[in-house]
């Protein structure tokens, strides 16, 4: 489904409910499960983080009483070998399934972690894991879990009391029939309290049509790849700037998304990710069965991922020895910090590593961006160009070169950044005149005000009344003009 994360707040809630329903020796009713029922196993659609929240528990009792069994003391209290062995044996139940493998299948990253806890003892797992494997939240519950368990018994309950917990957890285990429907039911139901992102829907819905064994391949062999292509390391927020840039060029289209239409500030707010895929989806490849087409389009995405792997190299090369193409990049992504263009760029890295555009061809499209850029920064003047705008600009792009392989796409973005330059609605670069007699303007005042900041004050002041007396004498004209 996606990655485990539950936070220590949401344990400590859950915790809380199974405390109280052991105390009061009543059930416990928990959100409905929705599952998708195959031959040998069970696709948990919604209730994932709960259901590995309480294997993390039944794990962190089973090794507390093996640790026990060393100790023969828990808080004060003794626990015979027999008695520590059959909630061992008891936790084992839910663990491991008759042949012996663990039952709870979880993401790749959080499946290691939960192995490793489950397999040997803690003091063994902790020399085991790497820093970056001890900051996964399974890792980092399952010690409060177990400190949590501790306090308890500490408190008097008994632990094969707290072994027992889920016979007394009940739920509404809801059986859905096909993809569509759990995919509906994935969108739409988030009981826990994190919310499911675009990108555990887009990831579902592009494994959900693959059995377990050929799903854990199509993951290793395309999104596992996909996302070592964007940095691990912040891998939520740079899968959401690289699907937000790709996507438009996979499906050569962007839909709008209403909810978060009027904040343009984010990097996914321009379309919403799992819409534009599902247009995709539904709209291309129409004698396609599921499986091909979710193959095709992690295809498609591993394939342009590579390109923002480089822009993401790009930030620390050496600009004087670096390719004309990576120098232009560079200015435009890093000297004047736009955060816009990766669409048009990884579009532009497509066409000349496929020798459609030159490496001058390749520098002269950029440039235009980075000019924009630069005089908006500089002058304040001009608005800023949404990611949107590049995104609609590059489609357009796309579908021309497509037509006519010798379209000049260099001139066409220069027209595009300065067509209706006298309309205050379109976006329109400061002309180079313009631009240069505002530098002028603004370096004479700084001089003025670095060698004689008292003038320059005054100056400034009385340019400011001047102006608020101009606009008063005009509105005296406006109102005579009125009278007349």
């Amino acid at each position: 489904q996606r990655n485990y994360l539950w936070s220590e707040e949401h344990c400590e809630n859950l915790l809380k409910d199974i405390k109280k329903a052991i105390l009061l020796g009543k059930e416990h009713f928990i959100s409905p499960i929705y599952v998708k029922d195959y031959n040998t196993y069970s696709d948990i659609i919604d209730g994932q983080q709960r259901f590995t929240t309480i294997s993390i528990m039944i794990i962190a009792i089973h090794n507390l009483a093996e640790e026990l069994q060393k100790k023969k003391l828990l808080c004060g209290y003794p626990y015979s070998d027999k008695k520590l062995k059959e909630i061992k044996e008891e936790a084992e139940q839910y663990i491991y399934d008759k042949n012996k493998n663990i039952r709870l299948h979880l993401h790749k990253q959080d499946m290691l972690i939960y192995n490793t806890l489950a397999s040997i003892p803690f003091d063994i797992a902790k020399k085991k894991l790497n820093d970056k494997q001890k900051n996964n939240l399974i890792f980092q519950n399952y010690k409060f879990i177990k400190q949590t368990i501790e306090k308890w018994v500490q408190e008097g309950i008994d632990l094969s009391e707290i072994v027992n917990a889920p016979k007394i957890l009940y739920c509404c285990y809801i059986t859905l029939e096909n993809n569509d429907e759990a995919m509906s039911i994935f969108k739409r139901i988030n009981s826990t309290g994190v919310r499911l992102d675009d990108i555990d829907l887009l990831r579902n819905k592009l494994i959900m049509p693959f059995d377990r064994e050929t799903a854990d391949k199509i993951y290793e062999k395309y999104w596992e790849k996909i996302e070592q292509n964007v940095k691990e390391n912040n891998i939520n927020k740079n899968m959401k700037k690289f699907l937000s840039a790709a996507l438009p060029l996979v499906t050569k289209s962007l839909v709008v998304n209403s909810e978060t239409k009027t904040n343009e500030t984010q990097a996914t707010s321009t379309f919403k990710l799992f819409s534009l895929y599902e247009y995709y989806y539904t709209a291309t490849n129409k004698n396609d069965v599921d499986a091909v087409k979710s193959e095709k389009m992690l295809q498609k995405l591993l394939y342009y991922s590579k390109y923002y792997k480089e822009l993401l190299e790009d930030e620390n090369f050496f600009m004087e020895k670096a390719p004309l193409n990576k120098q232009k990049i560079y200015e435009l992504r890093n000297i004047t910090e736009c955060e816009y263009a990766d669409t048009l760029l990884m579009y532009l890295m497509e066409q000349l590593e496929k020798r459609t555009i030159t490496e001058k061809e390749f520098a002269d499209s950029v440039w235009p961006l980075t000019v924009y850029n630069v005089r908006s920064k500089v002058t304040e003047l001009q608005k800023n160009i949404r990611q949107r705008d590049i995104q609609e600009l590059t489609i357009k792009i796309l579908r021309k070169k497509e037509e006519n392989p010798r379209f000049d796409i260099a001139d066409y973005i220069w027209k595009e950044i300065t067509k209706d330059a006298d309309s205050p609605e379109k976006q329109h670069i400061l002309s180079k005149k313009d631009f240069q007699e505002f530098l002028k303007g603004e370096s004479r005042y700084a001089a003025l005000a670095k060698f004689n900041p008292n003038k320059a004050a005054k100056l400034f002041a009385e340019s400011e009344q001047q102006y608020k007396d101009r606009y008063n004498y005009l509105n005296k004209l406006v109102d005579l003009y009125k009278a007349d």
